[in-house]
């Protein structure tokens, strides 16, 4: 762990020559998970002081509500194992079975693309099977949308997939068997379900019912929201199912609102600059319970901004997004000073 000096010598340094604090760190050789821990280290310390008017307005978006993990599932996405074939998957088989099995980097394995040539045998093999679903990447989420096309499919594979369609995927994968069955052993797992996705399937409903979706790591608060059949992998995370007395679009409203950034920023977890937007500190997230007049406020505000993200994702919805922001802060109550100091954190 770095001195507080050390950290503060570092960040004067970096602003006054207009350099990143990773150049920096390069220079003076230093690993840049020492200055990260220690910067977020000691920004906690200067926010648990009394007298810090931040801390103080924290407190107050903490006290008394209920955590996102309380009243709504939060879960991440899908564990493949092996989405497609790599360079480094393809030495957990024998080089002369690559050869004769021609396995080449990029053949998808339990992710198929439909864009790609050489997936397109195993694509007309399984497209008409309830196991081949649409598949999407962290990037496909934006706030308040997430795109709902793509080329990308899955071979959602799992115990409870029916014994005469595990049988079709066996025979479908059959030539990465040496390689999926590896990964298992890696992994201190049965290798008999080689065939299977590794983790995520325990929870299939989350991928078809309505959901709020977001990037396991953003910039910002990114936390986008879909009815369809939206399958990811683990680095996406789903919040679904909340209580009744909460609706859904409105805590969508809640997580991408500047309030909420501020909180995340301060007292979720993150790496430098970077949101970590993991289960815990996702679980961890203060929901305030308002009246559902209150909540179909927000509710009609983020309708309108879905509405017009969908007609056009680069619209520009930032006066309705104040028009939430203006809500949130009417909701816990926060005084003029209070909402400047949030203004003024972004």
């Amino acid at each position: 762990m770095m001195t507080k000096e050390e950290v503060a010598e570092i960040m004067h340094y970096c602003k006054s020559h207009g350099m990143s604090y990773k150049s920096r760190l390069d220079e003076l050789g230093i690993p840049t998970w020492r200055f990260y821990d220690s910067k977020s280290k000691y920004a906690t310390e200067e926010l648990s002081s009394s007298d810090n008017p931040l801390s103080s307005l924290l407190d107050k978006i903490q006290l008394g509500n209920n955590t996102l993990g309380n009243i709504a599932e939060v879960n991440a996405g899908i564990m493949g194992g092996c989405d497609s074939i790599t360079n480094h998957n393809m030495k957990y088989a024998d080089a002369d079975y690559i050869q004769c099995n021609d396995i080449r980097k990029d053949d998808g394995v339990f992710v198929l693309d439909c864009s790609y040539f050489r997936d397109s045998d195993t694509i007309q093999l399984v497209q008409n099977f309830p196991f081949y679903k649409d598949f999407y990447k962290n990037s496909d989420i934006s706030r308040y949308c997430t795109n709902e096309a793509t080329t990308k499919r899955l071979i959602f594979s799992s115990s409870d997939t029916p014994l005469s369609e595990q049988e079709i995927i066996k025979s479908c994968l059959s030539i990465y068997q040496p390689i999926l069955t590896k990964i298992r052993e890696i992994n201190n797992e049965k290798t008999e379900y080689w065939h299977q996705l590794r983790m995520g399937t325990a929870h299939p409903h989350i991928f078809m019912c309505a959901k709020i979706v977001c990037p396991q790591r953003s910039k910002t608060n990114t936390f986008g929201y879909n009815e369809c059949d939206w399958y990811a992998s683990a680095d996406v995370y789903y919040i679904t199912n909340p209580n009744k007395n909460y609706h859904i679009k409105y805590i969508l409203g809640l997580l991408n609102s500047k309030l909420y950034y501020v909180w995340l920023y301060h007292k979720g977890k993150r790496k430098g600059e970077t949101l970590e937007l993991y289960q815990k500190p996702l679980s961890e997230i203060p929901i305030k319970k308002a009246s559902p007049d209150v909540q179909n406020s927000i509710v009609k505000i983020v309708n309108e901004i879905i509405a017009l993200k969908k007609s056009n994702p680069n619209h520009d919805t930032s006066s309705l997004e104040r028009q939430i922001d203006t809500v949130v802060y009417d909701i816990y109550g926060l005084t003029d000073a209070e909402i400047k100091i949030i203004e003024q954190s972004i």
